[in-house]
């Protein structure tokens, strides 16, 4: 059921000046599949056109926040970039469900792109104050953080897709695609839901994001203990040369 339930998220982008930004050298990144499922709670279908909650990964509370990762490994390209892991990291204020009376986490809403495409979504509404951030480490260790959306809108520039690896399905026929889980989702708090781990792609300019260089380990005890001991012999040999030889 997977292949007919392909996901696009909403584009965005963002530029950070300062001290800490790169070159703003363009990266596009292959999303493993995730660790955690991605979940649509239907809402309803008006006239073709599907609307869900959409929760990305699992999500806790937080600091009286709803905080929801999405993790996995990624493969790229672009050099710094050929593998890792990322974190998509989404965080709601409140720990309250959805409205409506939909057991959803999740206040994010997402929207059918066309009657011709109605498996597909777009994040069409999203609640003030909402921030998600895709997190990654790459194998040399570098952290990199690049924003998402903040503050309920997001930025412009910055883009990730994800597409189903496999499904299942509450309160939905057989068929288990996503219309019909807005189909058969209504506002009483017995929404069709789909869920399944997902695959995808990010990409993203090396300007928008904060960089976190590899920890660099202190010496072993050991090996500070010789390097004193060391220039120690050294400052004594040179001290006993005679002057002139």
């Amino acid at each position: 059921m997977g292949r007919y339930l392909t996901v696009i998220a909403a584009l965005v982008w963002v530029l950070v000046s300062g001290s800490g930004a790169m070159a703003d050298t363009s990266v596009s990144i292959n999303l493993g599949q995730s660790s955690q499922n991605y979940v649509w709670y239907g809402i309803e279908d008006s006239g073709g056109i599907g609307y869900w909650y959409v929760q990305q990964g699992n999500c806790s509370a937080t600091g009286g926040n709803t905080v929801c990762n999405l993790s996995g490994n990624f493969t790229g390209s672009t050099a710094g970039f050929t593998s890792g892991t990322y974190d998509l990291v989404t965080t709601y204020n409140g720990t309250s469900p959805a409205p409506y009376g939909v057991s959803a986490p999740s206040p994010l809403v997402g929207g059918s792109v066309s009657t011709s495409a109605p498996n597909q979504f777009e994040f069409i509404d999203v609640t003030d104050g909402a921030t998600m951030t895709l997190d990654l480490t790459a194998s040399d260790g570098t952290r990199y953080s690049i924003p998402i959306l903040s503050g309920g809108s997001f930025a412009n520039g910055a883009g990730f897709n994800v597409f189903l690896a496999s499904s299942a399905c509450t309160n939905v026929p057989a068929s288990c695609n996503l219309i019909d889980a807005a189909f058969y989702g209504d506002l009483s708090g017995t929404a069709g839901v789909i869920q399944g781990p997902v695959t995808g792609n990010a990409s993203f300019l090396l300007s928008s994001a904060t960089v976190t260089p590899p920890n660099t380990s202190a010496p072993e005890p050991g090996t500070l203990a010789l390097t004193l001991s060391a220039l120690g012999l050294l400052f004594a040999a040179k001290k006993f040369i005679p002057m002139g030889s």
